[in-house]
């Protein structure tokens, strides 16, 4: 299993074909921007991918705790083999 975190430029890109998601992180204030945390976790043994969306340090008007040793935040499934393509297509590296 690997664990991508991403920020708030990262999260834009990860959400680039999903309109309602790019209007949601349009209505984040900026300390909300500044602090948010996407968390992409993969499976490869098992074929799925799940991301989960928070601010890292508190819950907000638009956004759960995702850090700190927190998490108020739902699983939300996603396409894997879209997922895996956008990771290696943006290169980005596991954090775990």
């Amino acid at each position: 299993m690997e664990v991508y975190d991403l920020d708030y430029e990262g999260a834009k890109v990860y959400f680039a074909t999903d309109a309602e998601r790019l209007s949601i992180l349009e209505t984040l204030d900026e300390d909300e921007k500044k602090h948010l945390h996407l968390q992409v976790v993969v499976n490869h043994d098992e074929k799925w991918a799940i991301w989960r969306m928070g601010h890292y340090y508190k819950n907000t008007k638009h956004l759960s705790q995702l850090g700190n040793g927190i998490d108020n935040t739902t699983d939300n499934e996603d396409d894997y083999e879209e997922v895996v393509k956008l990771i290696k297509e943006q290169g980005w590296l596991p954090s775990e």
